[in-house]
């Protein structure tokens, strides 16, 4: 990942943050991630009524503003999605906004070579050039995240078969969020129907694939 610093991605990646926020921690800085390259959430951004957004990772040419290196997966005993949780966001008495994506739509989790974690529930929008894509609940409070949950920004998407750019993407799995390299989607494209398939790996070195589909529809 380079280190050079240039005011019109750093701009860019500032405005990705409050563009693609709902209610949600978010970061930004631009494009598909390479080999060696990470994807991982981190700062916290509030707007109840879009989606909220995911950090991405970065492609060949493109600069990322940050110094720090990829943080490690976080890891312990799962954290089970809250079946009680209402669609939309919900703010916490302590100021926790969580969102509950509950429009058609499922995501299934697999990690390694385990069994597959479905996920009911999707928002899925095209914004201008940018097209956005969540899965599951997302927590703005790391420590007290649940269950899984998946954040997409593509752009480049495909008129009916391809692989898009990844500008934006933030994942949760089993309560806990995690960092992402290598990471690839792959879209199809239906009439209003749209299926992801992801594929990538998390900082330990696990592999990790989604497929998800979801309804559409302009902002």
């Amino acid at each position: 990942m380079t280190r050079a610093e240039r005011p019109s991605r750093l701009l860019a990646a500032r405005v990705a943050a409050v563009v693609l926020a709902v209610g949600v921690s978010v970061s930004a800085c631009t494009d598909t991630p390479t080999a060696g390259d990470a994807v991982s959430g981190d700062h916290a951004a509030a707007d109840h009524g879009a989606s909220a957004s995911p950090s991405p990772g970065e492609s060949a040419g493109h600069e990322h503003g940050a110094e720090e290196e990829p943080a490690a997966a976080m890891t312990g005993p799962p954290r089970p999605a809250d079946p009680a949780l209402g669609c939309g966001t919900t703010v916490e008495p302590n100021g926790e906004q969580v969102t509950r994506y509950c429009n058609e739509g499922l995501a299934t989790f697999i990690v390694a070579d385990g069994e597959g974690t479905d996920v009911k529930g999707a928002s899925c929008e095209q914004r201008g050039v940018i097209f956005l894509a969540h899965f599951g609940a997302n927590y703005s409070d790391e420590a007290s995240g649940r269950g899984e949950y998946l954040g997409l920004a593509l752009e480049d998407m495909p008129a009916k078969e391809g692989r898009a750019s990844i500008y934006a993407l933030e994942m949760t799995l089993a309560g806990y969020r995690q960092s992402l390299s290598k990471a690839t989607v792959d879209v199809t494209r239906k009439g209003d129907v749209v299926d992801f398939h992801l594929v990538g790996a998390l900082a330990d070195g696990r592999d990790v694939t989604v497929t998800a589909s979801c309804h559409t529809h302009e902002a």
